[in-house]
């Protein structure tokens, strides 16, 4: 094999420059088998972009200059991709001071829509700190991607839903450009970027809760999700999305310290669309801050506690826990997170492993009822952030809660009544802080009987 001219499996291309210029690489997206959709698409996951980065820098050894990510033969990008892709982005650039990053965009005009539509431009910029046209190399793609306007896209998913009341209320949030719902992008769902304010300016912070969880609570999306998200036992769940969901997220990224950025995507997705082959709504959220995981463990050496006063009405549950490293066996448990036990987790767990292994059960106890970073400041709700996000995610709609931080990805679903499935895995570093910062993606299954009957 060539040093200077060679191809990667699994769909990675590699090109690299004469010694005495800077190394050029790219990275050829959609090559693998797994990227092709069951309606004959080639799309982009989350899992499956990391997947990519981490084999492609598989046994690197030289130092990286000029890396471009190739979109260009991408007919679909899920947006959970988006702001993975914005965290790879800054964290590259600021893996050394030389490096350079490009972007070949889609081909695919409809996917231009998308990206255009979703503000994928200026998320990317917020994230890079440089200018779009700087960071894109298909100069035609810019050109179309600057003019393109939503017909194409939309007319694909103005009327997913049974009630054309519902699909006109969808309609109006993707396509309304003066309306106070956008915030700056001419879609509801797209990419929403906030500059996240010092920790001692609380004012700031609860402008950015209050502002965020009100545009949720507007009647058409409030009108919208109540109508067709699934929820468990037939439970009036109305309003749970903005005051649940929304809230708990943005706080939590609001407690990260040193984060700068703090982004948050949703969408609507018909079956062929997803990894579960199901009707859903998913929605995203991203912070360059300190991983939660490092808050914790910071916390606990400080402070030598973690537990705040817990709530009379507390419901403990019970997690399956698998925990998978990159090297050595899969360790298995199951935990009950009663207020009895929750001392036995943190001595039997928290440090009986290495240092290396202990991560893994700080990512899990930030969920845990009353687990705080914060436990020196009293409040009647501190540390139940996380814990109530989950618990409605999981409980209320039966949904699945993804989070990625540090060198590991946690995935939680629910098995029955207040118990759980957590599986955390362990992700390789192809460089230092490969993955910046903290995101969480929520997955809410679609009701049936909402959906319209059509093939995708």
């Amino acid at each position: 094999m060539s040093l200077f001219n060679s191809t990667l499996k699994f769909g990675l291309s590699l090109v690299t420059s004469r010694p005495t210029k800077k190394m050029e690489k790219t990275i050829k997206f959609g090559l693998n088998r797994n990227s092709v959709r069951p309606d004959g698409k080639i799309g982009l996951y989350s899992s499956q972009f990391e997947s990519d980065i981490s084999e492609f820098f598989s046994g690197e050894t030289q130092p990286m200059y000029k890396l471009t990510l190739d979109f260009s033969i991408l007919n679909f990008i899920d947006i959970c991709t988006l702001l993975n892709v914005c965290s790879f982005s800054q964290a590259y650039l600021n893996s050394r001071r030389d490096n350079e990053l490009f972007f070949m965009l889609p081909e695919d005009r409809s996917t231009l829509s998308f990206l255009a539509q979703w503000g994928f431009k200026e998320a990317l910029e917020c994230a890079t700190k440089k200018k779009f046209e700087n960071l894109v190399i298909n100069h035609k793609n810019i050109e179309e991607f600057f003019v393109t306007d939503c017909t194409s896209y939309f007319n694909v998913l103005e009327n997913i839903f049974a009630n054309e009341a519902l699909n006109n209320s969808h309609k109006k949030l993707l396509t309304e450009k003066d309306n106070i719902y956008h915030k700056g992008t001419c879609n509801f769902f797209g990419i929403k970027n906030f500059h996240l304010p010092k920790a001692s300016e609380t004012d700031k912070q609860k402008n950015i809760l209050h502002d965020e969880v009100n545009r949720w609570q507007q009647n058409d999306i409030r009108s919208l999700i109540y109508n067709v998200i699934e929820k468990n036992e037939h439970k009036d769940y109305d309003g749970y999305v903005s005051s649940r969901v929304i809230a708990e997220s943005i706080s939590n990224a609001l407690s990260h310290p040193q984060g700068e950025l703090f982004q948050t995507v949703s969408r609507f997705y018909k079956p062929a669309q997803t990894q579960t082959g199901k009707h859903e709504f998913s929605l995203a959220f991203w912070d360059d801050g300190k991983s939660m995981i490092e808050t914790l463990k910071e916390a606990y050496k400080e402070f030598s506690d973690i537990k705040a006063k817990l709530r009379e009405d507390t419901i403990y549950p019970k997690f399956k826990v698998t925990i998978t490293p990159l090297n050595g066996d899969k360790i298995e448990f199951d935990y009950d997170s009663n207020p009895v036990t929750q001392e036995d987790f943190v001595k039997e767990h928290f440090y009986k492993y290495s240092s290396v292994y202990k991560d893994p059960y700080y990512f899990l106890a930030t969920f845990l009822p009353g687990v705080t970073s914060k436990v020196l400041i009293p409040s009647p709700n501190r540390g139940y952030g996380l814990y109530e996000l989950f618990m409605a995610v999981l409980e209320c709609f039966n949904g699945k809660l993804i989070a990625r931080t540090g060198d590991y990805r946690l995935v939680m679903t629910r098995l029955e009544k207040y118990k759980y499935n957590v599986n955390i895995k362990e992700k390789s570093r192809p460089f230092d802080k490969c993955f910046n910062g903290n995101f969480i993606s929520i997955h809410l299954p679609i009701v049936q009987k909402a959906i319209k009957r059509y093939s995708d």
